[in-house]
């Protein structure tokens, strides 16, 4: 009898094993459909994110694809998070930037697969941290590899996407109505300029064609060595970073990344005339401290975009108020 015993044991195990339940979908299996790939290109800001899929797109009547990340492991391991969409694969692969990140910070992400609005699947959670920021009088700045470092964020703003304040060219503070009649370096007339002129037809010629410090929105509010861009460090951002239309935690404007890799979102916040504001989500527009010398002293250059192009140098009545983007040396 003993012996019969032990011979039907490894019987009874096999049969136990075969009769165990299945969970309906492993870890494994849901990596083999979507696949979460180390991150590369990262800075103080941003981060490149890359998933793979291992499926047909044209099986499916709809596909969604993309990157879930938080600053939290918790987050993305139940699904959180903040929700990176994907738009475009190379064969099988997906890249995503995510920008607006905080320097030196741990941050985890998964890459995510939704097939006909109803299949979820998951790659596995990893991890990278942002390299170390720059920072100037409690303000971050991003080296693009340029002859300036360009702020992460506008002035009057805590982060990259928001539009933060409107300024006058040549005003510090931002107000409830632009027009010549509120504008400082006026006597309520385009022609009657008392300051900034290089012409006598617009008022008191001094010749003065970049804002003095004490005019100038960057260095009043944030102090230390900030200050406006010129038009032709505004053209050097534009000439050697690569600008791509992209939309940031729901804000439209562009992904502007220079040759290091490094980058910076630019919103587009549109701009204020007299007391409306127009262009929100569709235009951008951003001072330069360069006056316009050759169409009339009652216009400086301004830096404008929209999703189409990006407008080089142009110049836009002083009294409007537009945004500023700040930069140090």
């Amino acid at each position: 009898m003993k012996t019969k015993l032990l011979f039907l044991l490894p019987m009874l195990a096999v049969l136990f094993a075969a009769c165990e339940k299945k969970s309906d979908s492993t870890s494994e299996e849901k990596s083999a459909l979507v696949e979460t790939i180390s991150a590369t290109d990262i800075t103080s800001s941003s981060a490149l994110l890359t998933g793979q899929v291992g499926i047909k797109i044209a099986d499916y009547e709809s596909v969604e694809y993309g990157m879930l990340i938080s600053e939290k492991e918790s987050d993305v391991s139940s699904y959180g998070g903040q929700t990176l969409k994907g738009d475009k694969l190379i064969g099988q692969t997906f890249s995503i930037t995510a920008t607006g990140l905080s320097a030196e910070t741990q941050y985890y992400y998964r890459a995510y697969l939704i097939l006909n609005n109803m299949q979820y699947e998951y790659g596995a959670v990893k991890s990278f941290k942002t390299e170390k920021g720059g920072t100037g009088d409690g303000h971050q700045y991003v080296d693009l590899g340029l002859s300036v470092k360009w702020a992460t964020c506008n002035v009057g703003a805590s982060k990259p996407e928001e539009y933060g304040d409107y300024f006058a060219w040549g005003e510090t503070k931002p107000k409830t109505k632009y027009d010549w009649s509120t504008y400082k370096y006026c006597n309520g007339s385009s022609s009657k300029l008392t300051k900034y002129c290089t012409m006598e037809y617009y008022g008191t010629v001094d010749n003065k064609t970049v804002l003095d410090l004490a005019d100038d929105a960057a260095r009043v509010n944030w102090k230390g060595n900030w200050r406006m861009p010129t038009s032709n460090e505004w053209n050097e951002l534009n000439a050697k970073c690569t600008w791509t239309w992209a939309t940031q935690n729901g804000i439209k404007g562009y992904q502007i990344k220079g040759r290091n890799g490094n980058s910076i979102f630019l919103p587009a916040g549109g701009y204020r005339d007299d007391t409306s504001l127009s262009g929100v989500g569709v235009l951008g527009s951003y001072w330069s401290s360069t006056l316009d010398e050759i169409y009339g002293s009652d216009c400086a250059y301004d830096f404008g975009f929209s999703s189409a192009n990006v407008i080089l140098g142009y110049y836009y009545y002083r009294n409007c108020g537009r945004s500023v983007r700040a930069v140090c040396q």
